[in-house]
């Protein structure tokens, strides 16, 4: 099984590499190219990925999916569970907005619902209660007529660098802090939209992040600084999923 998967992904990283570097993003939906689509910073902006960068990537997968194998619990969890959905996009209205979160993985059993977020980690320092939270208070929303409480959650981040699980908890008050954390960027957003759709306000005009190394690091800066981010059409669509609230102007990361 290790094997195979290590080919598989082998195989996606040149494919993905190849339609990116010929630049096919451009005239190609994802829609279209699914797997195979891919837009690298340093094609669209630079001279082409590096040789060491693509060497590191593949690196990294290999490590990634190497330690997911020996997951044991975790894939006897995934077998047993009674609907799995990977990367769903689970969506709620708010106040005139849709909400989606779109976790990694989602396992129901019977009242016990375990939301899967994969990590690949080199600091031992970051938090992922945010945005597991976020899904949970989603999800909550999503089958509020399953009357799940949050205590049917079971919350976890699995690093696949060390390996190691960290299992968030899950309370009332938790879920309290995510719903808190919408409303104000609910009411941020409605206020700076007044009426208006994303693309009618210039991009330029927007505030942008307090710490300057948000874009330093930022991958997608070009896009910032040449376009405005693509928006859905007859809807507020809130972006990033679990990202609140609105402080940047790089609406796309």
């Amino acid at each position: 099984m290790r094997c195979y998967l290590i080919d598989r992904a082998r195989e996606l990283l040149r494919k993905q590499a190849d339609f990116s570097r010929q630049k096919l993003y451009r005239t190609v939906s994802k829609a279209i190219a699914t797997d195979d689509f891919c837009a690298l910073f340093a094609d669209e902006y630079g001279n082409g990925l590096a040789e060491s960068d693509r060497k590191d990537a593949e690196d990294r997968v290999t490590l990634a999916l190497s330690n997911a194998v020996g997951l044991d619990q975790l894939w006897s969890d995934v077998r047993n569970a009674a609907r799995i959905y990977p990367e769903y996009p689970f969506r709620i209205t708010l106040e005139g907005a849709v909400l989606e979160a779109k976790p990694d993985l989602v396992l129901l059993s019977g009242h016990r619902i375990t939301v899967i977020d994969w990590k690949c980690w080199t600091s031992l320092t970051a938090d992922p209660s945010d945005q597991l939270r976020f899904y949970a208070y989603v999800l909550g929303r999503y089958w509020q007529n399953r009357n799940i409480r949050p205590e049917d959650f079971r919350l976890l981040a699995v690093n696949l660098f060390t390996p190691s699980v960290v299992d968030v908890a899950c309370k009332p008050e938790h879920l309290d802090e995510a719903d808190d954390r919408v409303t104000e960027f609910l009411e941020r957003s409605q206020d700076l939209l007044d009426g208006r759709s994303w693309e009618d306000i210039p991009l330029r005009s927007l505030q942008g992040p307090r710490n300057p190394e948000t874009c330093e690091r930022c991958k997608f800066r070009g896009i910032c600084r040449d376009a405005a981010p693509a928006t859905k059409e007859g809807t507020l669509w809130l972006f990033p999923y679990y990202s609140m609230p609105f402080k940047s102007r790089c609406l796309t990361t």
